[in-house]
Formats: C-alpha cells, structure tokens, sequence
C-alpha cells in the first residue's frame, strides 16, 4: 500500500477529527499522506495516524491544519510531519 500522494491544491474537510481519521493501515513502512513540491493542501477537521514510515504527512509544499490532529505516527525524523 502506498500514500496518498497530492500533486495540487486541494482543502480536505472531514467533518471533525474525531469522525473522520486517514490511517495507514499496512504494516509495512509508509506515511499517510504525501505532498508534493508546489502544492498548496489545507487539512481540516479530521486526524492523520498510524504511519511508521516518514511520519503522518510528507511535505514538501504548503500546508495548513485547522483543527486536524495528527497523532500515533512514528518515523526516525519528523514523525508527526516532516517538513
């Protein structure tokens, strides 16, 4: 399995961290969600978790939480998000 992977702008909205979680379910090294340089992603009201790999959220663009929680990721360096 492998990370979502955003190559764009794009705003996710969940409808409240505790109701809408993105988890990496596999056991094998990966993060939840990848973004890509020149991409503008805003996160809103959801929970990122359970990546063991590159922490929660890969970024290398522009990023945005309101009210998300990232929580339960592991990674050498940047566990929750490497920047």
């Amino acid at each position: 399995m492998e990370a979502v992977t955003i190559n764009k702008s794009i705003t996710l909205t969940g409808t409240g961290a505790d109701q809408v979680i993105l988890e990496y379910p596999g056991d094998d090294q990966n993060r939840t969600i990848s973004i890509d340089a020149g991409s503008t992603v805003t996160n809103k009201a959801l929970t990122v978790t359970t990546a063991n790999f590159g922490g929660g959220i890969q970024n290398v663009g522009n990023l945005t939480l309101v009210d998300t929680v990232v929580t339960g990721n592991s990674a050498r360096y940047g566990a929750g998000i490497p920047n």
